[in-house]
């Protein structure tokens, strides 16, 4: 059916009585170009419509318009809205243009039409599904909220976009951009307080603030307690947080991160020095049964390192389960990866949780620090693969810090020939630890260094300093106050004063199995403590 029979299409007139006696009629219904139909009374329309260019509803103050069939429409305004008026789009529309609500993607580096009001619309009228941006910049002003399960955000095009001041890559792509020219906004949030098996999904789109973020938290994606989510390839840039999860209830949400991106200094200045800044911030009073899985993201600053602190994922809480960082890369980051939960926040338990691959380059102070995981079984906190390089003398590969049941695997640690650093890895005030199969490689005081432990286990690593610079090994591995702990055939070669050495303090220990250290070393072990075995 072309045409509403008996309805004005003036804008003015109400049609409600008009389209709902042609839905009970016809299964699909065309409406004419420059049709502008207003409904004044809240009515179900479950025909098909097809909105030629130019053709509306109006939804009047207080006004729901609810429609069952599926709708066709070019990339124009086909809902005005007034006052109060809602819209609800059925299941059969899953993926619905913010055009259709009046938003316009002409963001051209200086200004542009704010669409903060049409994408709000847009995502309150979604039941199922996804608001669409074509390969544009959309500018809003605040932030825009998801306030059900199963809505999320797809782009089209998804790529980098430089601004023109950003350094050698100034080409502009035609991607899928939300940007704001608020300092202190966060841009998209979701809030969400109905338990239950729905995604959201955000999927081929990024987040761009276009002047320098002011304040603290200042976000780009933000999660609340939501029951799950998914984002894939989303870029989150230039914000205090790019992307931010939180949890205030056990039992709840799921996550997965797939080929996900944030960067600092991408929109033509400097990266924020007045407050930390993160990549990935977790956070939450509770995460008793939380999955997260996380592929493939990397976080970076574009340009040279900063002293801002700044981390690449930042996640603190009390209880965690089934938690995966898969191919975690940073660059550039005073810390790549960092677990806090000390004091009164602390694991209550944890397991399943696995760093896979993780990569962090040119580190500012701590490549991978974990503290306060107390009550973690053994090997319930895996550390596999990757690598960690740092830039100055000052960093930490690996920290371990008041935490048990860790294991470390197959790490490579490489410091700077000219740099170096304090610590490969350091574990600190905590017990049954593993560390096997890791190459630390390069200059540094203790290549690792356990202090005030028990229960440790160190076997079939390489430790290697081939000194240009940096700071003079004084020893390979090192034991202040530890007992009860275990150095298994290890490799240790390079130049150095001291192959190993156990303090006064470090008692019942094991330095057996043909741990090979090189003849270039001065001593090979230095045994100051009492009851332990040296072969």
């Amino acid at each position: 059916m072309i045409g509403i029979p008996g309805a004005k299409g003036d804008g003015s007139t109400n049609d409600a009585a008009a389209l709902v006696a042609a839905s009970n009629k016809y299964s699909e219904i065309w409406l004419p170009e420059s049709s502008r139909y207003y409904i004044g009374t809240s009515i179900t329309i479950n025909s098909d419509l097809r909105f030629i260019s130019g053709a509306q509803f109006i939804i009047g103050n207080g006004v729901t318009l609810t429609l069952g069939g599926h709708m066709d429409a070019p990339l124009v305004r086909c809902f005005v809205i007034q006052g109060t008026g809602t819209i609800n789009l059925g299941p059969r529309n899953s993926l619905i243009p913010c055009e259709w609500f009046g938003a316009i993607g002409d963001w051209n580096n200086t200004t542009g039409t704010d669409n903060r009001v049409a994408m709000q619309q847009c995502l309150d009228s979604i039941y199922s599904g996804q608001m669409l941006l074509q390969g544009q910049s959309y500018l809003i002003s605040g932030e825009i909220f998801i306030r059900k399960q199963l809505v999320g955000i797809k782009g089209t095009i998804y790529g980098l976009s430089i601004g023109a001041d950003a350094g050698p890559l100034r080409a502009r792509l035609p991607v899928s951009r939300i940007v704001t020219n608020n300092s202190s906004t966060n841009m998209v949030s979701v809030y969400s307080d109905t338990i239950g098996g729905g995604y959201n999904v955000f999927e081929d789109f990024s987040t761009d603030r276009v002047v320098p973020p002011t304040g603290t938290t200042a976000t780009g994606i933000t999660i609340y307690n939501a029951g799950g989510w998914i984002l894939q390839r989303v870029m989150s840039c230039d914000h205090i947080r790019c992307f931010f999860f939180t949890q205030s209830r056990g039992s709840y949400g799921s996550g997965i991160m797939d080929g996900c991106l944030g960067f600092w200094g991408l929109n033509g200045f400097d990266p924020p020095t007045h407050t930390p800044v993160y990549g990935v911030y977790h956070t939450g009073n509770d995460f008793g049964g939380l999955s997260f899985r996380l592929h493939g993201v990397h976080i970076a600053i574009f340009g040279n390192y900063f002293p801002t602190t700044s981390y690449g994922f930042y996640i603190e809480g009390k209880q965690i389960n089934d938690f995966m960082l898969d191919g975690f890369e940073t660059a550039k980051l005073t810390y790549g990866v960092f677990f806090n939960f000390i004091g009164p926040i602390e694991f209550a338990s944890a397991s399943d949780i696995h760093l896979r691959n993780t990569i962090v380059d040119e580190v500012g102070v701590t490549g991978i620090h974990i503290q306060g995981i107390t009550n973690a079984a053994g090997g319930a906190v895996n550390i596999r693969g990757g690598w960690i390089s740092g830039w100055r003398d000052s960093i930490t590969g690996i920290r371990i810090q008041n935490c048990q049941g860790i294991s470390i695997n197959d790490v490579q640690i490489l410091t700077s020939p000219f740099y170096g650093m304090q610590r490969g890895i350091e574990v600190l005030n905590s017990n049954t630890v593993t560390i096997q199969s890791c190459n630390i490689l390069g200059p540094s005081p203790y290549q690792m260094n356990l202090e005030n432990c028990s229960l440790i286990v160190t076997q079939g690593n390489l430790l290697a300093s081939a000194q240009t610079a940096g700071p003079a090994v004084d020893a390979f591995i090192r034991l202040n106050g530890t007992s009860n702990s275990a150095i298994h055939a290890n490799v240790i070669t390079g130049t150095g004063t001291n192959g190993i050495v156990l303090s006064a303090n470090s008692n019942n220990n094991s330095v057996i199995g043909t741990n090979l250290i090189s003849p270039s070393i001065s001593t090979p072990v230095v045994n100051n403590g009492t009851n332990n075995k040296i072969d």
